[in-house]
């Protein structure tokens, strides 16, 4: 691991990570042969000439915003790794008690988007694959 890639108290910083993930890995590297394909082409033509291509790009897409996801996990990492209490601001201060109970709103955020998003690519997916079946 790199010097970038850890914080100042020797932690990664990217403790919470998709991207070396061996399905997300298939995914990007599908998707690369068409970024790299000769011919510009929009969505829209993409999917009216080459629907395959197209889903390849939707699924790219949809795993990336999860990875992406995931990875805001690490902000609620280093959110429990605070030590010091109370934390002061000029609204007021903030105890242990109400700092775990902001950490558990965050989460049951996060957790909420994960849901969203798999459940739209699963949608996605579904819909695709009926759709290139025909």
């Amino acid at each position: 691991m790199t010097d970038e890639e850890r914080s100042s108290d020797d932690r990664p910083l990217w403790r919470y990570d998709l991207e070396a993930n061996d399905f997300v890995c298939r995914i990007i590297a599908m998707a690369q042969a068409v970024h790299l394909w000769d011919h510009e082409l929009t969505y829209s033509d993409l999917k009216l000439n080459d629907p395959h291509r197209a889903y390849v790009i939707a699924i790219e897409h949809r795993a990336l915003k999860i990875v992406d996801r995931f990875k805001s996990l690490n902000v609620m990492d280093q959110m429990m790794a605070l030590d010091k209490f109370p934390i002061h601001t000029p609204a007021g201060t903030i105890n242990r008690y109400q700092w775990v109970r902001i950490i558990l709103d965050v989460l049951l955020s996060r957790a909420t988007s994960f849901v969203t998003a798999i459940s739209y690519l699963q949608r996605k997916s579904t819909s695709s694959a009926l759709t290139l079946a025909r």
